[in-house]
């Protein structure tokens, strides 16, 4: 009795808690760790992935804005595995501006150790002081921000962690292992609950977009178009309805990866064909377009394309419009590659690589 009369007190007093809360106007910062059992999420035949029969949702690619400004989203933090970067020392990209101009967000590296594979971190109810201008090196200050206590209060920022790969390891993001453990990665993160624990359950409110952007490019050597891929394919599984995808500026690649997104929903290819296709893919067979964006290693668009039926060799610079292909989603089959080799890794000379830095915290992913 002495228990039960204990936890009806404990309840009463953190009622009382968020009822002095709500009167006061006082936000609730929470910050949730995501974890996934990511055992049986294999990308193999007869795996999750391969036998995945969700529809892919919406894809919308724009070269401005930016993540923080994606009000009504999921927003995400291309996070380190360390949760804040460099933010403390002389980290200043995607994820230590946005815990620079969010400080409240600052608290959770006392709370979260390293991210595992399988772990992703929610924060929500954090308020946003300050405005900026450029990135990295041209970085500034540019005055305070007032944030309406709604907006604070409705914020939901998902962190997680992109493997890194060097300079002479790029194509072997490509390999199975690695494709699982990114898909698992963004899978477990776009799986997570939109509502804080504390949130009343009833009703269960409707799953939110997720606005994202060039996650683990840059210095931390992913492929744009790898990556865009990834985030499609994870974001469909966990059920969200759409991907808001900020390009940072490159209106080719946002031109791209709507004509590839609108082709594989026109001829109804579902997470498992999608992914069937990305474990097939060749990246030596198919080079980077000449105009290719900094950081592609391989034209998995165009091979995509052509695999929808919609032109072969229509990857980068390709115009826009979504073509449809002929015949049913069951009808496809993975384009044949007999495209040139490309060319060594060591001969890319992406110019956001930084594999000599000694803080391999500065993650340059232009996605912001």
């Amino acid at each position: 009795m002495a228990t039960r009369t204990a936890a009806v007190t404990a309840a009463a007093a953190a009622a009382a808690a968020a009822a002095a809360r709500a009167a006061a106007g006082a936000r609730l910062v929470v910050f949730t760790r995501v974890v996934l059992d990511t055992s049986e999420l294999e990308v193999e035949p007869g795996g999750f992935w391969h036998g995945a029969e969700a529809a892919l949702c919406e894809v919308h690619a724009e070269a401005g804005g930016t993540i923080e400004e994606a009000s009504g989203c999921l927003q995400l933090d291309f996070a380190n595995q360390t949760i804040g970067g460099g933010v403390l020392r002389n980290g200043c990209v995607q994820e230590e501006i946005r815990f620079l101009i969010c400080p409240e967000l600052i608290v959770s590296r006392v709370l979260l150790e390293t991210l595992a594979d399988n772990e992703a971190l929610l924060a929500s109810g954090f308020e946003r002081v300050s405005r900026y201008s450029g990135y990295a090196a041209s970085f500034r200050f540019e005055g305070g921000f007032e944030e309406p206590a709604a907006a604070a209060a409705a914020s939901r920022l998902l962190a997680i962690d992109a493997r890194r790969f060097g300079r002479h390891e790029r194509l072997s993001q490509y390999e199975a292992h690695n494709l699982e453990r990114e898909l698992n990665k963004a899978y477990a993160g776009f799986s997570a609950p939109d509502a804080p624990p504390d949130a009343p359950p009833d009703p269960p409110p409707a799953p939110l977009p997720v606005c994202t952007g060039n996650w683990g490019c840059g210095a931390f050597g992913g492929d744009v178009q790898l990556k865009a891929v990834v985030q499609l394919l994870a974001a469909s599984a966990a059920g969200r309805p759409a991907l808001r995808y900020l390009t940072f500026g490159d209106a080719g690649l946002a031109e791209q990866l709507s004509r590839v997104c609108a082709a594989l929903r026109a001829r109804g290819v579902t997470v498992g064909q999608l992914a069937t296709l990305l474990l097939d893919f060749v990246p030596a067979s198919w080079p980077p377009q000449p105009d290719a964006s900094a950081g592609n290693v391989a034209d998995l668009f165009g091979y995509l394309l052509e695999a929808a039926g919609a032109g072969a060799g229509a990857g980068a610079g390709a115009g826009a419009g979504a073509g449809a292909g002929a015949g049913s989603a069951d009808e496809y089959a993975p384009p044949t590659e007999d495209a040139p080799p490309a060319p060594a890794c060591d001969q890319d000379d992406d110019a956001t690589d930084d594999d000599d830095a000694t803080d391999v915290d500065e993650e340059d992913d232009e996605g912001h």
